[in-house]
């Protein structure tokens, strides 16, 4: 090789090498989106939204198809072009690479003993939200009833409740109806895997004559007392002071209050 041309391809050599050196690393804040194939013909879509700073990263999953909570990210790594998020909650993990202008990361999902492709892009609360599925059942404003959220006392126990009180537009009194949930830590809406039944069945009741009175469980939301170790005597009182509440007020009909639940 001619000593010119020796001299020309080793500068060559060198700015690539710095302009590799001096390529930012990449930014891996904010709202990215991958799919799950789970089964043949079915996909699921996954976010994850990324926050702070290396080496002080945060960050959440959500899986809008499955439910409407946040998961916590147990750790979020940059190392390099490598991106390694863990999910403890699911005894799961991705471990992927950037590409090179930084728009999406490929990789892999590992859960289970099961490790599945996944290729993460930059998304948006948009897509996110619009990747929810339909749920027509959930009453949309502006209702046609009042609506107020309250506390009422549990004498016995001590300690207050707190829920959503709907009533029927007119003057009343109306009849009344107290929802009890069923097993488990329920919030007044008696939200499960995104749906929201008590919200849904307080809607039709109201529209159709009833005053509706749904609560949060003792220890749940903003309800006072403490869940754990409760019994079923301890329920029964909880629901016991919701209906005493009720024959309380004058838009009610005392002796026209029911209670509705299921377990």
């Amino acid at each position: 090789m001619p000593l010119a041309a020796f001299f020309r391809t080793a500068a060559a050599v060198l700015l690539t090498s710095a302009a590799a050196a001096q390529a930012p690393a990449p930014a891996p804040a904010g709202l990215w989106r991958g799919s799950l194939q789970v089964a043949p013909g079915s996909e699921l879509a996954v976010f994850f939204d990324l926050q702070g700073q290396n080496p002080s990263f945060s960050g959440t999953l959500s899986v809008p198809q499955q439910t409407d909570k946040l998961l916590p990210l147990s750790s979020v790594v940059l190392r390099h072009d490598s991106l390694l998020l863990r999910a403890d909650v699911l005894r799961a993990r991705f471990a992927g690479r950037f590409s090179a202008d930084g728009q999406q990361v490929a990789g892999a999902w590992f859960q289970s003993g099961a490790q599945l492709p996944l290729t993460l892009r930059r998304s948006t609360e948009q897509a996110k939200a619009a990747a929810a599925p339909r749920r027509p059942q959930v009453p949309k404003t502006p209702f046609p009833y009042r609506s107020e959220d309250l506390t009422f006392p549990n004498q016995p126990a001590g300690f207050a409740l707190a829920g959503t009180l709907t009533l029927p537009a007119g003057k009343g009194p109306f009849p009344a109806v107290v929802l009890v949930s069923g097993s488990g830590p329920e919030d007044r809406n008696e939200t499960v895997f995104g749906h929201q039944p008590f919200l849904v069945l307080a809607d039709y009741l109201t529209r159709r004559g009833f005053v509706v009175l749904r609560y949060d469980d003792r220890g749940v939301g903003e309800s006072k007392g403490t869940f754990k170790d409760a019994t079923t005597a301890d329920f029964t009182t909880d629901a016991l002071a919701a209906l005493a509440y009720l024959r309380t007020r004058p838009d009610v009909r005392p002796r026209q209050v029911a209670l509705v639940g299921h377990s």
